[in-house]
């Protein structure tokens, strides 16, 4: 799924495939963000939890862009959450983000 308007773009996707298991899932995570942080500049990569599991989340700026990635994972599954907007975003934005990641489930189920 994308979503993009006014500079901001918000993606999330199942990535093809599965892991022997959770924490291979999170290893493959944590190698995936750090292989595109080389064309980033001011990188925090840390450990995290979206949707109530562990996460790798990732924030860094790119040419007037600030962004967050996140790769999250249900057992052998994983998840991708992205968002970024051009510098400075907008307050409203930010909130809306926040949102997101405050309410993220994973798996389409309710």
């Amino acid at each position: 799924m994308t979503l993009e308007a006014d500079g901001l773009k918000l993606e999330a996707w199942v990535v093809d495939g599965r892991f022997e298991d959770g924490k291979a899932c999170l290893e493959a995570a944590e190698e995936s963000l750090a292989r595109g942080a080389e064309r980033l500049s001011q990188v925090r990569r840390h450990a995290s939890a979206l949707a109530g599991r562990k996460a790798v989340t990732q924030e860094a700026d790119a040419g007037g862009w600030h962004g967050w990635a996140y790769g999250v994972c249900d057992g052998p599954v994983q998840y991708r959450l992205f968002f970024t907007g051009r510098s400075p975003i907008p307050v409203e934005a930010l909130e809306a983000w926040r949102g997101v990641v405050a309410s993220a489930r994973l798996g389409g189920g309710s």
